[in-house]
């Protein structure tokens, strides 16, 4: 029980470049050493391009395992992670965005044991696309037949763990033209959600290139000056043309009523986004953040809380109801513990 609790639906993060093991399973997908002039020392493409223009490459399936691996290719668009740096979406079908200017040569390759196999792949850029830095992935899976294969059976429960690794190469356009760099905050939010009150800061790379690693500061004071809340905001890399919403967890149980709310960020070289308005918490929220307080199964004050960590791109394996699971199990385990024993001085006792 505790193994499908910790792993039923386990991701690994996502990479650029990577080789790893599933189960009894390994393989792996780089691009071709040493054969093409886009490729980075991080092992991802970067191809500089006019529109309507046409570059290749090639990336390396290998396969150092015993057995054969079936690996399922398709191409992705990438995306901003909340807390900055690049993610790329998951498949859902048709192919849209930078990612269709992708073409793999094919959709699937089955890898024999200790043996290498190349899949080519173009990139067309339209005809109209703006100057700018346009990002995309390559993306490389199990096939599903082979992932049932390799997952496995938890003894004395009904249940099977399977795991499931995506790995992504990123393939970047870079459109020769004047490029500039911009960010916007277009609003930011109190959200009321079940995990507490949050400050939701909208930020937008409305620019042509990626934004190095934003940073700087929000601000919250309350009618009469006091200042409620200052802290840093530091993100990874801003993909063009996403957006995200930064969360900013606010401490303590809030109050309804307004308040005066400031985000200044620095990017590129030397500029700023600003934004100065006002916040609202409702009374609607104040009575939730009541009720968490009061709840049993809220964090109780001096209690250290466990660490949950998320990768970017990727929603975290473990969630609170769990470890609530993991107690009951342990106190269940205890008391058959007990039983057992107090029967078997119950038998000694008969003899």
């Amino acid at each position: 029980m505790l193994l499908i609790v910790l792993a039923a639906g386990f991701v690994r993060p996502l990479a650029t470049r990577a080789e790893g093991t599933v189960g009894n399973t390994q393989w792996g997908i780089v691009p071709v050493p040493n054969q093409d002039p886009a490729i980075t020392a991080n092992g991802y493409f970067i191809y500089p391009m006019q529109p309507d223009a046409w570059a290749s490459g090639q990336v390396l399936l290998r396969n150092p395992g015993p057995t054969p691996v079936t690996i399922d290719l398709t191409t992705v668009t990438a995306q901003t992670a909340q807390n900055g740096g690049s993610a790329f979406a998951v498949e859902s079908g048709a192919v849209s965005g930078v990612a269709g200017w992708i073409e793999l040569g094919q959709r699937q390759a089955t890898v024999a044991p200790g043996t290498e196999q190349t899949v080519s792949f173009s990139v067309h850029t339209p005809a109209g696309v703006k100057p700018g830095q346009y990002l995309a992935g390559i993306a490389a899976s199990e096939a599903p037949a082979a992932t049932a294969a390799g997952s496995a059976a938890v003894p004395g429960m009904g249940a099977r763990v399977t795991t499931n690794t995506r790995y992504v190469i990123g393939v970047q356009t870079d459109i020769a033209g004047a490029w500039e760099a911009s960010l916007s905050i277009p609003n930011v939010s109190v959200l009321d959600q079940p995990s507490g009150t949050v400050i939701g800061v909208e930020l937008r790379n409305d620019g042509d290139v990626f934004l190095l690693k934003p940073s700087g500061r929000i601000v919250v004071t309350d009618a009469a000056g006091n200042q409620l809340i200052s802290q840093a905001i530091e993100m990874g890399t801003f993909v063009p043309g996403t957006d995200v919403t930064y969360p900013v967890a606010w401490p303590g149980q809030p109050a309804a009523g307004a308040y005066k709310v400031t985000v200044d960020l620095g990017y590129a070289e030397g500029k700023t986004a600003t934004y100065d308005s006002t916040i609202t918490v409702s009374a609607e929220a104040e009575q939730h953040a009541v009720e968490r307080a009061n709840s049993v199964l809220a964090p109780q004050q001096n209690v250290a809380q466990p660490a949950i960590s998320t990768a970017p791109g990727v929603a975290s394996a473990i969630q609170p109801w769990m470890f609530y699971a993991i107690g009951t199990l342990f106190l269940l385990m205890i008391i058959m513990l007990a039983l057992n024993l107090r029967r078997g001085r119950s038998t000694k006792q008969s003899v």
